[in-house]
């Protein structure tokens, strides 16, 4: 993920030191995922209000996500209203 050109985590990061495979066929055995289903895992370190001082997103930044082999998904940051 990376935050306005930042990057603020990594794919060894955001399963919490689980393999992927494991983590999917968990969630599978539970439910039936779906094309385009998302699987949030929590924050990777780093997070913003921890850091000192605190780094919060901002409109005009961007959150990318890529998966090799897959592509990437991109959603800026907009102000509220």
């Amino acid at each position: 993920m990376t935050a306005t050109s930042r990057r603020k985590g990594s794919s060894d990061s955001w399963t919490s030191g689980s393999e992927p495979s494991k983590l999917i066929a968990f969630l599978s055995s539970v439910f039936t995922l779906e094309p385009g289903d998302i699987i949030s895992t929590g924050t990777p370190s780093g997070v913003g209000f921890a850091r000192k001082p605190p780094r919060w997103l901002k409109p005009g930044d961007e959150m990318v996500v890529r998966v090799e082999g897959l592509g990437e998904l991109v959603n800026p940051v907009v102000a509220e209203g």
